[in-house]
């Protein structure tokens, strides 16, 4: 989901949710995976964005992939 193109949409009214489920996803934001641009900081945009979207005291159900190596 494109949350620019999602609020442009809205002409000028901000659509605000409950919650946001990202399910190992934004991990690739930036890395040119997906056709998108590369850019180093393109996961912290888009929780910025992710941010713009959550009602006050809403939830942000994030899921990142782990490596058993990475354990302490």
């Amino acid at each position: 989901m494109d949350f620019a193109k999602q609020q442009q949409n809205n002409k000028g009214q901000r659509q605000l949710f409950d919650s946001v489920w990202s399910y190992s996803s934004i991990e690739y934001d930036g890395l040119v995976r997906y056709r998108d641009p590369l850019n180093p900081y393109g996961d912290f945009q888009t929780m910025i964005k992710i941010t713009c979207i959550l009602k006050p005291g809403g939830f942000l159900f994030l899921s990142v992939p782990l490596n058993v190596q990475d354990l302490i």
